[in-house]
């Protein structure tokens, strides 16, 4: 599961960028900056590389990363960081076509109840709503 620290840096990324130059957008020290970065490189949402002495990054092109960054720039009045930590961004990578609490709890390995708990502040926003049949589907 990604911490909101993680997604908020995900959220933060504009084309390829230094270690320094994402703590400066995160507004977060250098080695608090770089333990992220390895942590995401370690799930793979993030590239890295050598050039001389600096560490620069980028997004992958994971599934995960494309579904984000439209829900970013759709509802871009939205703390994405704060609403897709923990559980939630595992659920919602699932709802690329409309499933049921049951089916999103299996797919993500988390509790029904955490499914309707994620996706509820969701709801509420009106990103995320309920098919007459009780799926869950991403509001277009």
């Amino acid at each position: 599961m990604l911490t909101e620290g993680e997604v908020r840096a995900l959220t933060a990324f504009h084309g390829e960028q230094t270690v320094s130059e994402l703590a400066t957008n995160l507004d977060r020290s250098l080695s608090y900056t770089s333990e992220l970065v390895e942590r995401l490189e370690t799930t793979g949402l993030v590239e890295t590389r050598r050039q001389g002495k600096t560490k620069r990054i980028r997004l992958s092109d994971a599934k995960a990363l494309e579904l984000l960054t439209d829900l970013t720039q759709q509802y871009s009045h939205i703390d994405w960081p704060e609403l897709l930590s923990g559980a939630a961004i595992r659920v919602c990578y699932y709802l690329d076509t409309p499933r049921t609490a049951t089916e999103l709890a299996r797919r993500a390995d988390v509790h029904r109840s955490t499914v309707h708990r994620a996706l509820a502040p969701l709801q509420h926003r009106g990103i995320v709503y309920q098919t007459d049949d009780g799926a869950y589907a991403l509001n277009d």
